[in-house]
């Protein structure tokens, strides 16, 4: 007599092909369906059940958490932190007895390549435990994008940014148009938007020179940082650079990130707990090699990472050139130690003559 086979009494699987099955009273389930209905359950749970404001990092802790990740920025941090904490106090409000309706304040940030917008923003999403998701707007051009124009993508991010009801396909719309919808609230979402801006100090430099006027201003004019306009930045400078009202009314919480100097660079190389270096000996660590780094080597490395104007991104690339022979060696090279030196770094990218000449 052939034994029947379990299946999951939600998707039909069999345990062949489902794995773990959870016994009931009547019937299985497995894991993937117990997820998907815990899903479900924690969506259609009324929001002040699913947390308590205690329970929710203060603005001060929020920063000593982003601290021990991201080296400097304090001011876009305590924006940052500020924000995230206020947006889930409106979750909380009680918006039938409460007169006064607490608003969303979408963020923007300001800053060059490589400062930290994004680490940022998916650093405070892994403290909080929310999904962070990164979209990149430069796709929707006007000579890239086929089927829409430039002004129905932005009636769209409107939409979005204000908090509105949205159909999204998740198969994609084009290839399953009888698919169903999944119906999205973003009212509920907070939208942290960032950008290089590049050019824009001129249009800070601009608006910050019609004002000199008189012996006061340039008294002023001597206390401007010309090194770092950024933090200068005003709502009417992004208009100017070319962003319309209606997108600058929708961010309201306009922050900047400081350009990285030789310090701040270093300091990101060596001292967060996911730091390029800590990163490296730990790759390595897990092959059973013991990996340092001269003191010399990593301050080439700042060097030649200032010298591109690349960032934290820049600093990324350089690592991984210096030690891609390394790692290409390393599960043959179990008990060893290695050391890397000034001389080893600077023949490692003398290789890449392309990125590094």
């Amino acid at each position: 007599m052939k034994k029947t086979q379990n299946v999951c009494s939600f998707c039909g699987r069999p345990q062949k092909e489902a794995g773990l099955l959870l016994q009931g009273l009547d019937g299985f389930i497995c894991c993937d369906c117990a997820h998907r209905a815990i899903e479900i359950y924690r969506e259609q749970m009324p929001v002040e059940n699913r947390f308590k404001l205690e329970k929710v990092p203060t603005p001060q802790e929020i920063k000593d958490y982003l601290d021990q990740y991201v080296i400097g920025q304090d001011d876009a941090k305590k924006y940052l932190s500020v924000s995230v904490y206020n947006h889930y106090k409106r979750l909380l409000q009680n918006k039938e007895d409460s007169e006064v309706e607490l608003e969303k304040s979408n963020i923007i940030m300001i800053g060059t390549t490589g400062t930290g917008k994004t680490l940022l923003a998916r650093t405070i999403a892994k403290l909080l435990k929310v999904p962070f998701t990164i979209v990149d707007a430069t796709v929707f051009t006007e000579a890239g994008y086929v089927g829409e124009d430039v002004e129905s993508i932005l009636s769209s991010l409107l939409k979005l940014l204000e908090g509105s009801m949205v159909n999204v396909p998740p198969k994609g719309g084009r290839k399953h148009p009888e698919q169903d919808y999944i119906h999205v609230d973003t009212r509920n979402i907070l939208f942290i938007c960032g950008g290089a801006f590049d050019g824009i100090e001129k249009k800070i430099a601009q608006r910050l020179n019609t004002h000199t006027v008189g012996y006061n201003s340039v008294q002023n004019k001597q206390r401007i940082d010309s090194k770092n306009l950024m933090k200068y930045v005003l709502p009417q400078d992004l208009k100017s650079f070319g962003l319309i009202p209606e997108i600058i009314g929708r961010l309201p919480v306009l922050t900047y990130l400081n350009p990285l100097d030789r310090e701040a660079l270093y300091n990101i190389l060596t001292q967060p707990k996911n730091s390029l270096v800590k990163q490296q000996v730990k790759l390595f660590a897990m092959d059973q090699v013991e990996l340092s780094f001269e003191e010399e080597a990593l301050q080439y490395m700042v060097d030649k990472a200032l010298e591109y104007k690349l960032g934290a991104r820049g600093l990324r690339s350089i690592m991984e050139s210096v030690m891609i022979d390394a790692q290409f060696d390393a599960p043959s090279r179990k008990g060893e130690k290695l050391v890397i030196t000034k001389d080893y770094v600077k023949k490692q990218l003398e290789k890449n003559t392309q990125l590094y000449a």
